[in-house]
Formats: C-alpha cells, structure tokens, sequence
C-alpha cells in the first residue's frame, strides 16, 4: 500500500493512474481490513492524499479519488470522519464537474452521507437537495438515476 501511495506522488500520470486504479481496486475488495490496526490504519494517511486528487486536471484521476473515498463512507473511517470537512468541500466544489462518472461518484456520495452521517450535510441541505433534484434531470441517464 505505501508503494502505491508513493506512486501517485510521481509526475508520470501512467504511474499515478496506475496507482489509482490498483488502490480502487483494492478498496472496493478489502475495505474493512484498511481500517485495521494490524496493517497500521493506511487509511489515516490514505483518505487524505485521495481527497487531493478531487481537483485533479485528469478525468479519471478524479474518478478513482472518488470512488477510492466513497467505498469507506458507508464505514466512516477514522481516516474519513477526521477529513470530513475537507470531503464535503471537495465533493462541492465537484459538482458541476464536466465529466458524468464525476456526477454519478458526487450523487452516490449525498446518498450515502444522508444515510448514516445526515448531520454532516445539514448545514448545506438545502444545496444538496437542489443538487440531486437537478441532477436527476441530467443529460446523462446514469447520472439521472443515480
């Protein structure tokens, strides 16, 4: 896992989207186990650098941070409750991203903070619910349905 973290510090953007998508991977298989004390909770240091790549210039690089985060929110890891604010700011500033498969990762991310941490997305419901009811007339079906 260090490994591949260091990797999406190169400025080659093969080995950091390499990176990413090993790491996505990995996180939608074993989630649970990264947020262990024997591999020494990597999400701690994890969320953080994934939530950097939210304003990436690349669609896909911003894409894979996503999803890399929004397989823990149904969890909430120590590493995701500690960078809340930073999560909700970047998933904000993302929603009118260009890119469709950005749109589906910002909507699945509303509904699964309004499922267990509602709270979080109080003080900004009203955006929110503006923001779903306008994306489920998005252009794009898969956006729309979401």
């Amino acid at each position: 896992l260090q490994s591949l973290a260091q990797c999406l510090e190169s400025t080659d953007y093969n080995v950091v989207e390499g990176a990413f998508d090993a790491l996505y991977k990995i996180c939608e298989d074993s989630g649970e186990k990264l947020d262990s004390d024997a591999l020494g909770r990597p999400l701690d240091y994890l969320i953080p650098k994934f939530i950097q790549f939210f304003q990436a210039p690349q669609e896909p690089l911003r894409k894979y941070s996503l999803g890399c985060v929004n397989q823990f929110v149904l969890l909430m890891p120590h590493g995701l409750s500690s960078s809340m604010d930073r999560y909700l700011q970047g998933l904000f500033q993302l929603a009118n991203d260009p890119s469709a498969n950005v749109r589906v990762r910002i909507c699945q991310a509303l509904v699964m903070l309004l499922q267990i941490r509602p709270e979080c997305l109080m003080p900004h419901i009203a955006g929110v619910i503006e923001y779903m009811l306008h994306s489920s007339q998005d252009d794009d079906d898969i956006v729309a349905l979401e």
